[in-house]
């Protein structure tokens, strides 16, 4: 189904269903009533105290400000913003401190009235700026009217209730969908390529909407239910596996199927092998690049920089990687926060000038100043040269056989003429495959192999002791571990296996043991992990639930209710300290929260990443798989099913390593290990993102690379490129599409106007006149100071034609100076 049909399912919908009718009009008094409140006139005259209270969350005027309204009030039903803490406003009241505040767990930082005002009003000034930018832009009629408010807004991300907020107050202007996940998985489903600005972005969907003839509210209300309900998504865009896809780069979790696509010439070779980079990450060119400075700093002092690194990744950043950093830019804001955050300022040692923690991120951000793409593509080389990065073209005719495993033929160059044999051959699939199943350990059998898989995000956490007063020694602890459960003393002579309430245990008399058997037959559950601890400061052992509660009257330990668990861990004692902030309570068993939004903040939250990373340590086991990579360049000029056949099941993420196949030729069994990245790279004008195979689309992560004014030149000899390629580009989109723009790699490297008329003539032009089959109609349109025509001068040629002229590109290589001026001047217009 193509974006036409789509549209008009969405508009006939939305005529028919009496439910979108009443809406609309509900959605038409909110909008009233919101601009009367909280119009940008009524935001520019609050000051001081009445600023805080009307615009951020605070107990004073608890239902009666702009976040709460935006958030839980009326408006909900236009659309939400998103969950977790109030620290996404910028500012908000903190009842914990009775103060206002900034920041959140280790980034909270209370603040003066004077501080908070002063924070309060550079948040108003930023909201108001947009205001003013999109009245001043107005009418906001095509996505070129869009892009311009974008390049006045700037390269920003605007939070989400930034962008509820435009859409309240100009809802005919900006859409009523506010997540960049969600945008994003709109405009894929539309088959619409994302446009890399966020107002841009918007304007593509509001322009879908007034294609459909409804309203932003009602086409996102319509879209969400005709399209994503199957999903089990909302306006909010809170769907696990979409977050998972688009906010993969954000939580330091890349997708492992990824496919970079654009039009010809964005560099999407060039951003693959940064990917592809950012997935091993910059760890080790960092500490090589430490090495080759052994003038200035000892071998012991540059250890500790690549340590403390690793420090600040685990006890700082938690879901992020510093070492994924490449941008210069991107790490000095990430370094600015962390140094402006109570990792740093909350510990003497750490805010220090001259701790190791300060050096190190300095010496980081002089390595990725030193950085260039030539020492990137050099690193990437090394690792192809390893084993551990494949590069692989997709054609016309590529293969399963050359894909993954074939039988080919080998023929005698010497001796008999005419003697083939045939063997069976490897792909570079299955090669990798292998590989990355070597690496990652698959098959070993040591403790602590299994904790790097658990998803915590998931899972819950439990601690529980197993010590036995009445038996010696550690007989209890002992038989669990041989016997893989864990048990629980709490009255033996009953049998728990019917209770499925909190009332079915009200014969236990201890209030402690009541509590405990509750949590151990009904709170804990398959898939669950339980720490089990060593006294109050240490813990011995990890495991994951693996069978439903049973009682055994007949056990050979005094306590008689067990459940099956697989052991992720038993071994040497481990500090409580290394995983949790407090010491563990003398409590049998109790549970922690998954993360501090389900409870009181910094409170029962065990850090899961550091107890990964302790197993692992202690097991012996590295703390991370390696990561390999496959690249499939040009991914969609290949036959997709006819190349992957039923491996294309198997690079699921659920899939991977829980399924397998018999390949056909060896009848090996094959399945494809979790610590392998595939990125495509896709040219949207041989194929519309549209078009590609629906299985393919539902396996990948699409990730638009488009055109980037930024990167050409914006004043060649009095010659504005930047406006040269937008207008061309911006005319392409509305005489053939967005899948046939102008890639900026055709005018980077343009210094002068000699240079500006080869590209021209060589690159540029002939694109152009694939791209329109010699419509020079619309080419005339596209580059009017470029075509020249001709006069049909033979009568019978003109019968035959049917035209008394003929259109050709002029010979730009040999234009007069003040010809090729005046072209390049037309185009800037």
């Amino acid at each position: 189904m193509d974006k036409r049909e789509i549209i008009e399912q969405i508009r006939q919908k939305s005529d028919t269903d009496v439910d979108y009718t009443q809406f609309e009009k509900k959605a038409v008094e909110l909008y009233e009533k919101f601009a009367k409140e909280y119009s940008p006139p009524k935001l520019a005259e609050l000051k001081g105290e009445a600023l805080l209270d009307t615009i951020f969350l605070n107990p004073r005027q608890f239902r009666k400000n702009l976040c709460y309204e935006l958030e839980f009030g009326e408006c909900k039903i236009l659309g939400g913003i998103g969950g977790g803490s109030a620290a996404k406003y910028g500012l908000y009241f903190s009842e914990k401190e009775k103060s206002w505040a900034e920041g959140h767990g280790r980034r909270f930082r209370p603040l003066s009235p004077d501080e908070a005002v002063l924070r309060g009003t550079e948040i108003r000034d930023a909201l108001l700026k947009y205001c003013r930018l999109a009245e001043q832009c107005k009418p906001l009629v095509t996505l070129e009217d869009y892009r311009k408010l974008g390049d006045l807004a700037g390269d920003v991300s605007l939070n989400q209730w930034m962008r509820k907020y435009l859409n309240m107050v100009f809802p005919d202007e900006f859409p009523a969908f506010f997540a960049d996940n969600m945008q994003l998985k709109i405009l894929k489903l539309f088959g619409v390529v994302p446009e890399k600005n966020v107002f841009s972005r918007m304007g593509q969907l509001v322009l879908m909407a007034r294609e459909a003839g409804i309203s932003n509210a009602l086409f996102a209300r319509v879209v969400e239910d005709m399209l994503l309900k199957e999903n089990v998504v909302n306006a909010n865009g809170e769907n696990e596996k979409m977050k998972d896809e688009f906010n993969a780069a954000e939580a330091g979790n890349v997708p492992l199927n990824q496919i970079l696509y654009g039009p010809p010439g964005t560099g999407k070779t060039y951003h693959a092998v940064l990917k592809a980079m950012e997935i091993v990450t910059f760890k080790q060119m960092f500490s090589d690049y430490l090495r080759s400075r052994k003038e200035k700093y000892s071998e012991e002092v540059l250890n500790e920089y690549v340590k403390h690194m690793e420090k600040i990744n685990t006890e700082c950043l938690k879901s992020d990687n510093i070492f994924r950093y490449y941008d210069l830019q991107k790490y000095k804001r990430l370094e600015e926060e962390i140094l402006a955050g109570d990792y740093i300022n909350g510990d003497e040692v750490r805010k220090n000038e001259n701790s190791y923690y300060r050096h190190a991120l300095k010496r980081y951000e002089e390595f990725l100043s030193d950085l260039r793409y030539e020492d990137v593509l050099a690193e990437f080389n090394r690792l192809k040269q390893a084993g551990q990065i494949e590069f692989v073209t997709f054609h016309q005719s590529y293969s399963y056989e050359e894909f993954v495993e074939g039988i080919r033929p080998c023929v005698s160059w010497e001796g008999k003429a005419n003697e083939v044999q045939y063997e069976g051959k490897k792909g570079i699939f299955r090669e990798i495959c292998e590989n990355a199943g070597k690496a990652s350990g698959a098959g070993k059998t040591n403790m602590g192999k299994n904790i790097a898989d658990v998803d915590f995000s998931r899972t819950r956490v439990f601690k529980m002791s197993l010590v036995d007063k009445a038996a010696p020694g550690d007989n209890l602890y002992d038989y669990c571990i041989g016997h893989n459960v864990v048990a629980l003393g709490y009255s033996n002579d009953k049998d728990f296996s019917n209770c499925n309430c909190a009332d079915d245990f009200s014969m236990i008399e201890d209030k402690w043991g009541k509590s405990a058997l509750e949590i151990f037959k009904d709170r804990m559950r398959i898939g669950d992990v339980v720490i089990i601890a060593n006294g109050n400061r240490k813990f011995r052992a990890v495991g994951r639930i693996t069978g439903e509660y049973r009682y055994d009257k007949n056990s050979e330990v005094r306590y008689c209710h067990f459940r099956s668990v697989e052991w992720l861990y038993a071994g040497q004692d481990i500090e409580v300290s290394e995983i949790y902030d407090r010491n563990f309570s003398q409590q049998a068993i109790y549970g922690f929260y998954r993360t501090r939004n389900e409870g009181r903040e910094n409170y029962n939250v065990i850090d899961t990443k550091k107890l990964v990373s302790v197993v692992l340590e202690h097991s012996g086991e590295e703390v991370c798989r390696k990561p390999y990579i496959l690249i499939i360049d040009e991914i969609n000029r290949g036959n997709i099913s006819k190349i992957f056949g039923e491996l294309i099941t198997l690079i699921e993420d659920d899939k991977r390593e829980a399924f397998s196949v018999c390949l056909p030729y060896s009848r090996n069994r094959f399945s494809v290990p979790k610590n392998l990245y595939i990125i495509g790279t896709m040219n949207t004008s041989d194929r519309s993102i549209a078009s590609v195979d629906i299985a393919l689309r539902r396996r990948f992560v699409f990730v638009p690379v488009m055109p980037d004014v930024r990167l050409v030149a914006d004043n060649v000899e009095g010659v504005d490129l930047r406006r040269i390629l937008r207008n061309i580009n911006g005319k392409i989109s509305v005489l053939l599409d967005e899948d046939h723009q102008i890639g900026h790699s055709y005018f980077m490297n343009v210094r002068t106007l000699k240079e500006l008329r080869k590209v021209l003539q060589f690159e540029v032009l002939p694109l152009l006149n694939e791209y329109f089959y010699g419509d020079w109609k619309k080419l005339v349109l596209l580059v009017p100071g470029f075509v020249v025509s001709e006069e049909i001068r033979d009568q019978e040629l003109r019968e035959e034609a049917g035209e008394s002229v003929f259109c050709k590109f002029c010979d730009v290589e040999n234009m007069a100076d003040d010809e090729f001026l005046k072209a390049l001047k037309a185009l800037e217009a």
